[in-house]
């Protein structure tokens, strides 16, 4: 991952953070635009209100001018702006043409889970109860007692979630404009798990297995059979991409993540002895 697309997960990770801090304000906009079959551009623009930023300075070793300005160091642009009646220090970045891969990791390494990105096909899942676990800039804070807290209940929060297509979407719990080629989120309670999804397809049937179930051993060569297959979108073993009917000889732990163009997830967790 080149030096800027650390930058943005950081400034992700920042974002995401701000989930778990109680009393203080964040505003996250996230726009994903495909621009190929393989690839899209990203623009994150971030804010924090007066409370907020100060937390995160304290939390950093940095004063609040030198966080603002470690920010800007990494080419973000800085402005404020109002929202829902609350004033948010903002500041927004673009990564341009980043293969649609680089897009999942920077989501999923920023607190999001379920991440899958295709030319046709978006997931991803805001669990607050889990997203500091995820956070991979380990001197913002100790995300695990935070977790602990629960505090997010006084916390003034906005986030919205863009996705455009180069087809028509048909199938989302999102809201469509642009020729129904764009879907939309917008977020103001902090403290519910929210799932986005967004497909170009409209099928009825769910892609799942039934070959190997959660908490449960097999032998080594255990063969994961899809079922609906017509309907998958991507499967992946332990964070990489793989084909039905994988055969998993590998003794250990495994978590299997199925994505369905119907916008249905199974994941599990399944033991290879």
């Amino acid at each position: 991952m080149n030096k800027k697309m650390k930058h943005v997960l950081l400034a992700l990770c920042v974002c995401i953070f701000g989930l778990m801090m109680t009393g203080c304000g964040s505003a996250i906009n996230t726009t994903v635009k495909l621009t190929s079959a393989t690839k899209a551009t990203c623009t994150i623009e971030q804010g924090y209100d007066d409370e907020m930023l100060d937390g995160l300075a304290s939390m950093s070793e940095m004063t609040k001018k030198e966080l603002i300005n470690e920010l800007k160091g990494s080419g973000a642009k800085y402005s404020k702006k109002k929202i829902d009646g609350v004033t948010y220090h903002m500041f927004s970045m673009t990564v341009k043409n980043k293969k649609l891969s680089d897009i999942e990791d920077l989501l999923s390494s920023a607190g999001y889970t379920n991440v899958c990105l295709t030319k046709n096909f978006f997931y991803a899942t805001l669990d607050p109860s889990t997203a500091g676990s995820n956070l991979t800039i380990a001197k913002l804070a100790d995300a695990a007692q935070l977790q602990k807290n629960d505090l997010t209940d006084s916390l003034s929060f906005y986030m919205n979630v863009k996705v455009s297509f180069k087809n028509k979407v048909k199938t989302t719990n999102g809201k469509l404009s642009n020729k129904s080629k764009t879907v939309s989120w917008t977020i103001r309670d902090a403290s519910k798990k929210k799932n986005f999804y967004a497909s170009t397809s409209k099928v009825t049937k769910t892609a799942k297995t039934t070959a190997v179930k959660n908490n449960k051993s097999y032998k080594a060569g255990k063969k994961i059979t899809v079922s609906n297959s017509k309907s998958l979108v991507k499967m992946k073993l332990d964070g990489k991409v793989v084909k039905k009917n994988t055969v998993v000889k590998k003794k250990g732990t495994h978590t299997l993540t199925i994505w369905s163009k119907n916008g249905k997830v199974q994941n599990v967790t399944f033991t290879i002895k």
